[in-house]
């Protein structure tokens, strides 16, 4: 029997064990914030880590340029340990204590985020970013699984990347570096048993439990300090000695009037310690005046703050005369649930955003996007992509053509459906656009196909001509 083997089996009794704990136990070790009982959830989970994170934890520490992943999935996973803990002996608490006690997972979301896509780690960076969200099952209302499995979606294009990399560098730095996808992978899907298993409809808290604050497993991050208010502007500084008090407004003047009746009552005084200019100090009459040479034009000087930028526009989901808007969301997961088939879906300024779209519509367009997924299953006419970076698009069933323009970084995944009838594929000035299909199998790798960038234009019988360029080494 292979290693392999004999670590699937352990996996499967541990699982088999921690649930039979959970029956054994018929909710006995439901007790209060003070209960020193191990829920059942909580026994699966220390089996799911053991078996599925800490594989993925070794091969990401195995080159020292991942160690910042390495530790945030230490981090991130031990502390959802903590939180399904503490709702297995705690009533559900108030929003804000809820959110103190999430803070560890919202600053290993926040830290995951990677922008130097000139880095070789990008891909690998990318991938755990990508799977950073799945954190959010800790909140999903229903279907918690349903988020890691978005997640599981958004990630997966870098960590083909990161199998391609790994398959092209060889041996064992090779091997190490496909380990790092294999394992992530892995985790992701075994999460998602982990989910079905004992949270099917999510988190579900301890009616009977006590208060968070009384929880004894680990306690909620204290809240930030308030910001120190501003320091009060300083005194003026006193007169000089001798010099002349500041003169009050005559005759009750104020503002401008005020200054011109200080001035005629100056008189002549107002010039009075100004030096006279002879004619002998002028320039134009010293003999051995310089030559000025010309200078550079001066610099525009800098303006002096810049402009406030502008509010941040609340996010809404809204129809408006047969189109489904989705705006402005950012760091979201969004369902437009009642579409219908005459109806168009325009998803515009959203950020790092899963949106699915459940039933068949006429038309989507994805517009000014960045780090979006879209998960859809039919289209009548067209999905267009506009000005977006780094998104995403899966196909569940059929969609006619798919227009690409004035975007980078997109990803078209193809259902065997939507190979069987493939799309029109219409591009304009993009790059790094990838069409993903199903390999050969269920068990083989996606294909990856890259959309052609670079053209070659001939002139031929007064005709153009155009080919793709193609590379041969």
């Amino acid at each position: 029997m292979s290693d392999a083997t004999a670590q699937r089996l352990e996996a499967v009794c541990a699982r088999l064990e921690a649930v039979a704990a959970r029956l054994a136990a018929g909710g006995s070790s439901a007790g209060g914030a003070g209960g020193d009982d191990v829920h059942p959830s909580v026994l699966g989970w220390d089996e799911f880590f053991k078996a599925d994170v800490q594989p993925f934890l070794d091969a990401a520490s195995k080159f020292k340029e991942l160690e910042p992943i390495a530790n945030g999935a230490r981090t991130g996973f031990n502390h959802t340990r903590v939180v399904i803990d503490a709702a297995s002996k705690c009533k559900k608490p108030p929003q804000d204590q809820l959110m103190k006690l999430l803070e560890p997972i919202v600053q290993v979301i926040t830290k995951s985020d990677f922008n130097d896509n000139r880095s070789a780690w990008f891909p690998q960076f990318k991938a755990w970013n990508e799977t950073t969200q799945s954190f959010q099952w800790l909140i999903a209302p229903s279907a918690p699984a349903s988020v890691v499995q978005n997640q599981l979606e958004s990630s997966d294009f870098y960590l083909i990347k990161v199998l391609t990399s790994g398959k092209a560098k060889g041996g064992a730095e090779g091997d190490n570096i496909a380990s790092f996808a294999k394992t992530l992978k892995n985790l992701m899907l075994k999460l998602q048993d982990y989910i079905k298993d004992f949270h099917k409809t999510g988190l579900t808290w301890n009616a009977k439990g006590g208060d968070l604050s009384s929880y004894k497993g680990g306690s909620a991050p204290a809240a930030p300090g308030a910001p120190a208010p501003p320091a009060a502007p300083p005194a003026p500084a006193p007169p000089a000695p001798g010099a002349p008090a500041p003169a009050a407004a005559v005759g009750g003047a104020s503002g401008m009037d005020a200054v011109f009746a200080s001035i005629r009552c100056s008189g002549d005084g107002v010039t009075g310690g100004l030096k006279k200019v002879t004619n002998d100090m002028k320039t134009k009459n010293m003999k051995d005046a310089p030559t000025l040479a010309p200078t550079s034009k001066a610099a525009t000087p800098a303006a002096a703050a810049p402009v406030a930028a502008a509010a941040k526009k609340d996010a809404k989901l809204y129809n408006s005369k047969g189109t489904w808007f989705v705006e402005y969301y950012d760091n979201a997961t969004v369902e437009v649930a009642d579409a219908q088939m005459k109806e168009n879906v325009f998803i515009t300024r959203c950020n790092k955003t899963q949106i699915k779209i459940a039933s068949k519509v006429k038309s989507i367009t994805l517009d000014s996007c960045k780090h979006v997924t879209v998960q859809f299953q039919n289209v009548v006419s067209v999905f267009e992509i506009i000005n977006c970076d780094r998104c995403t698009i899966f196909c569940d069933e059929t969609v006619p053509t798919v227009s690409i323009d004035k975007s980078s970084g997109i990803s078209v995944n193809l259902s065997r459906k939507g190979v069987a009838t493939p799309p029109q594929l219409v591009t304009s000035n993009i790059s790094e656009v990838n069409l993903v299909i199903p390999g050969k199998t269920d068990n083989d790798d996606p294909i990856e196909i890259p959309l052609p960038e670079q053209y070659i234009t001939i002139i031929k019988d007064g005709k153009l001509h155009t080919e793709c360029v193609s590379h041969s080494g």
